[in-house]
């Protein structure tokens, strides 16, 4: 069996260590690692082009394609990939995705082995460090189809799309892997979202992903077969600020009403009122649309015979 002989295309360099605050003092962007390359089984040529101010970085779509065989017998591969990323002091976003198509037209000799190989790969690293506990908000959607395996006496076929991220704070890690196990006809999903939120404590945290889409195609004899395209997509964000303190309900009785108020600085907070606490409480959000009144937020509510419980909670 074939290896891949990777004659690299390289689209995408590091940047090096930062420092800039993430909406805060408490977090810092210490560093970042962005890399983008492609291979194939044949020195290739590729038009790569980056532009846009510090903090933003676009590259489009870039193709190459090799003929390992002479014409009319040949094989060839395509791949491609593209990314937005944006990085500023208060959000990290990033969008993009990798892609492969290869197949062959015909046998050159009979008695050789002739292949179609391609390679593209996106690198992303982010490193964060906490001296205060911060607030956090990672959003992600990643895809990686098709896992594809066929195998004749003559004909040899792999497609080994896969996505892997990885989130790692010193107290938790996340990891999300969709795709292909590397090596193997193993399939996982295909798709995978996820959102998560909390609280990242004083330390280290790191977000990597690593996107790839791999084909493999070799022939022992007279073969024409056009494979599937191999692709992966992914979409990330993230974000963090500092641990907002809850601002107190104030309330006050107008005959039969009851007048609850909280200042108007507390913007992402929801007016919840529930009938009873502990395991059993069904907070639900207060239908009433708040009203500004001088500085504050103010909500009229009718009071009944029963116990209502009330708090503000915070959204994101």
């Amino acid at each position: 069996m074939s290896t891949l002989r990777k004659s690299a295309v390289v689209a995408w360099a590091a940047l090096g260590c930062l420092a800039s605050p993430l909406n805060g003092a408490g977090i810092e962007l210490t560093y970042v690692y962005e890399f983008l390359c492609m291979g194939t089984n044949c020195p290739v040529g590729s038009v790569v082009a980056s532009n846009g101010l510090p903090g933003r970085f676009l590259v489009p779509t870039a193709s190459s394609r090799a003929f390992y065989s002479v014409p009319p017998y040949f094989s060839d591969a395509t791949m491609s990939y593209s990314m937005t990323s944006f990085v500023s002091s208060a959000e990290i976003k990033v969008e993009g995705m990798n892609a492969v198509d290869a197949s062959f037209a015909a046998r050159k000799d009979p008695e050789g082995i002739d292949e179609a190989n391609g390679y593209s790969r996106c690198d992303l690293v982010y490193s964060f460090a906490v001296t205060n506990p911060v607030q956090y908000e990672l959003t992600a959607t990643v895809d990686a189809q098709p896992c594809f395996y066929f195998a004749t006496d003559d004909l040899f076929v792999h497609l080994w799309p896969s996505v892997y991220l990885d989130f790692t704070s010193p107290t938790n890690r996340t990891v999300v892997w969709v795709g292909t196990d590397i090596g193997s006809a193993a399939c996982l999903e295909s798709a995978s979202q996820i959102q998560l939120r909390g609280i990242l404590p004083v330390g280290q945290s790191t977000l990597s992903m690593v996107s790839e889409a791999l084909a493999l195609l070799d022939c022992l004899d007279q073969c024409s077969y056009a494979a599937p395209r191999s692709v992966c997509h992914y979409n990330l964000s993230f974000r963090a600020w500092d641990i907002l303190e809850a601002p107190v309900v104030h309330f006050v009785r107008q005959g039969d009403e009851l007048a609850l108020s909280w200042p108007v600085s507390a913007t992402n907070f929801v007016l919840e009122s529930t009938a009873t606490l502990g395991t059993s409480a069904g907070w639900l959000a207060v239908t009433n649309i708040p009203v500004i009144v001088g500085d504050r937020f103010q909500v009229i509510s009718g009071t009944t015979n029963s116990s209502t419980f009330y708090r503000l909670r915070h959204v994101f």
